[in-house]
This record gives structure tokens, C-alpha cells and sequence, in this order.
């Protein structure tokens, strides 16, 4: 029952992620914010660390889960396995960064960040994607 259970909450931790990178990217775009005004995100996106080669964070965070909302979909299990573990690997990270460098919070960071490492953690342990699961995913996507 668990394992059928897995690529559901791999779609909703997906999209967990993907809501809060949205809505950060909105905030970095936007000419002033309004999720992060009151937290310490303006102090992490006024670091150079927001913009690695110039392109905001969240606009990557929105293409990773974006990227794993399809690959959730589909019968790629070695690359799903393989973007999960490389998204993992960046939100440790981002928040060691958080804690370390920055010495500040950003909420809807720590939101995308948690539900990327709690995806890479279902993925993982998921010992096959059942076909049905992927149906539901696929159709879900449509």
C-alpha cells in the first residue's frame, strides 16, 4: 500500500515545491515583494548567492520542479532517481548556505528545499512506479 502511495506524494511534494518557487520567483521578479518582505528572504536575495550567473534561484527551483513533475510521469526511473539525488544535493546546500554564509531565512526557500529533499527521499526508497500511478500522474499533468 505504501509504494502505490509513493508517487503521490512524490506528485504533491513536487508541487509543494514548485508553489513555493513560484511564488519566490514572482517575489524576485516583482518590482517589490510580497511574501518575502517580512522575513529574512530580502537578506538572502541580497546576496550574489540569489543569482548564481545572474538567473534568480527560484527561476531554477521552478525548472527543477517543473523538470520532476515529468519525470514522475514517466518510465525514467534511473533519471528520475538521478534529478532527485541532484536536487537534494542542492538544497543541503542552499540551506548549509542559509545557515553558514548568509546567516538568514528565507521561508519559501526552506519550503522548496524541504519538499526537494523529501521527494529525493520518496523517490528513492520506492522500489518500482507502478504503471497505474504514472497514469494518474500523466493524466494529472494533462
Amino acid at each position: 500500500m505504501i509504494t502505490r502511495a509513493r508517487p503521490l506524494l512524490a506528485l504533491a511534494l513536487t508541487l509543494v515545491g514548485l508553489g513555493a518557487s513560484a511564488a519566490a520567483m514572482a517575489d524576485t521578479l516583482a518590482a517589490a515583494p510580497a511574501w518575502c518582505a517580512a522575513s529574512g528572504c530580502a537578506t538572502v536575495q541580497a546576496t550574489g548567492w540569489s543569482h548564481p550567473l545572474g538567473v534568480p534561484l527560484p527561476v531554477i527551483g521552478v525548472a527543477f520542479f517543473a523538470t520532476m513533475l515529468m519525470l514522475c510521469a514517466t518510465d525514467a526511473g534511473g533519471l528520475r532517481r538521478v534529478a532527485a539525488i541532484g536536487g537534494a544535493v542542492v538544497a543541503l546546500g542552499l540551506v548549509g548556505v542559509q545557515a553558514f554564509v548568509i546567516g538568514a531565512w528565507c521561508t519559501l526557500c526552506l519550503v522548496a528545499d524541504g519538499a526537494a529533499l523529501l521527494l529525493a527521499a520518496t523517490i528513492l526508497t520506492a522500489r518500482t512506479w507502478p504503471r497505474p500511478a504514472r497514469a494518474v500522474l500523466a493524466g494529472a499533468l494533462a
